[in-house]
This record gives C-alpha cells, structure tokens and sequence, in this order.
C-alpha cells in the first residue's frame, strides 16, 4: 500500500492557482529517489479557490492528504486550531470527524495573509543537555539542537514517557 505525502503547497489568491508537488511512498527512479510529482489547478472564480483550499484542510483532517509536520501548510492548519476554526461532529458510527469552518479568517490565515504565530516546544535540561527524538528513540544529547515539538500533547506524553530523567538531569518544558 502506498500513499503520497505533499512537499510543497502554495495557493496564490491573485491568479486563483493552486500548484504544489507530491512524492509517493513507493515509486522511485532508477537510482533509489522518490519520484516528485507537480500538481497546479487554476481556478475560475474566487468562490471555487476558496472552497477549494478549505477542501485541503478538510482532507488533511480526513487523512487522505499528508503533509510534513515542518511544512507552512500545516503550521496554518495549527493556527486554525488555535483560533477554534476547527470543528468536530460525530457520524452514525461514533467516528469523529474535523472539519474548517467557512469563514473569512479561515480562509485569510490559510491563503497567508495574517501571520502565523503556532508556539513550538522543546524539553531541555541542565549542563546543556536536551532530549532529541529521533524515529522511535528517545536520546539525551549534549551541545544539540533539542527536538522541536508542534504540538502541547504530544511533548507532554514525551515527557511523561521520560520521567526518571527530570530529577537526574533537570529536564524542562521550554515554549521556543
């Protein structure tokens, strides 16, 4: 099974484009790289952009559109978040889905026309050591860049995981 993941994302509301490009899990060219893929639809009406880029949203949400964590895309999506113009339903079956509220700020933030201000997380200790994820490894690190965490929840559960080093190493949740 395979499944595409979007490198980059842009929606240029003056041209009404929306272009980006696309790497799947399991095509690769001859030499081992992931082939790129570039995606780019030029809309008639400014009605069907906005809709359009809102339905990104939704299908992030949905899980049938994967973006890195790191991409401006889903910093906006954490911004939405943060505004409260996410919302949440139940379907008949008890799943629960998220999905964008249709408004003006919405849209504004994810076209990029108010500033994104997300607050990333790192836990730190003392003598210059910080906690580095790397895959499915938990490390302490001298003299290193700290793992940058978008999300409250998920460096909480890090740091409960880790909770024999907080005495022993002076270990803190720091908003970078």
């Amino acid at each position: 099974m395979s499944y595409e993941t979007v490198k980059s994302f842009s929606a240029k509301e003056k041209e009404l484009i929306i272009r980006g490009t696309y790497s799947s899990s399991n095509v690769t060219d001859a030499y081992g790289r992931r082939v790129t893929d570039k995606f780019e639809k030029k809309y008639k009406d400014l009605q069907d952009f906005k809709d359009s880029l809102l339905g990104f949203v939704d299908g992030y949400f949905d899980g049938t559109l994967r973006f890195s964590n790191s991409s401006t895309f889903v910093k906006r999506v954490r911004m939405l978040q943060q505004e409260n113009l996410i919302e949440s339903r139940k379907d008949k079956y008890g799943l629960v889905w998220h999905y964008v509220v249709r408004n003006e700020k919405a849209y504004n933030i994810m076209v990029g026309k108010e500033k994104i201000k997300v607050p990333t997380y790192s836990i730190v200790g003392n003598q210059n050591v910080v906690l580095r994820k790397v895959k499915s490894k938990i490390r302490l690190e001298s003299m290193r860049k700290p793992t940058v965490f978008y999300e409250k929840a998920e460096v909480e559960r890090i740091f409960d995981l880790v909770e024999d080093w907080v005495g022993s190493y002076g270990l803190r949740i720091i908003e970078n």
